[in-house]
């Protein structure tokens, strides 16, 4: 079984040795969620389409299932207090 650390740098079984970015998108895929994963060239194609060449355990399921941190690593357009420091800045050009 390899091991692959992603950049929050919590451990991902990774029990199908495929690259992060496939087991992701497999996590989506084995939801049962749609997805249209972009590229732009022929390389690419063929590497995604391998998401339906292996199926992630449970282990590795619960594993991606936990990055999601509920927290967002942009700010909130919303939040009153940001769009007034947003309004308050000043571009030195």
């Amino acid at each position: 079984m390899g091991a692959k650390t992603n950049t929050y740098g919590r451990l991902l079984p990774n029990t199908a040795k495929a690259s992060p970015k496939l087991c992701m998108l497999r996590w989506i895929v084995q939801r049962g969620i749609i997805t249209l994963a972009k590229t732009i060239c022929k390389e690419g194609v063929v590497e995604n389409i391998k998401v339906l060449d292996f199926e992630l355990g449970a282990e590795d399921m619960a594993a991606i299932t936990t990055l999601d941190t509920k927290t967002s690593s942009f700010f909130d357009h919303r939040d009153p207090a940001m769009v007034k420091w947003l309004g308050e800045r000043k571009l030195a050009i």
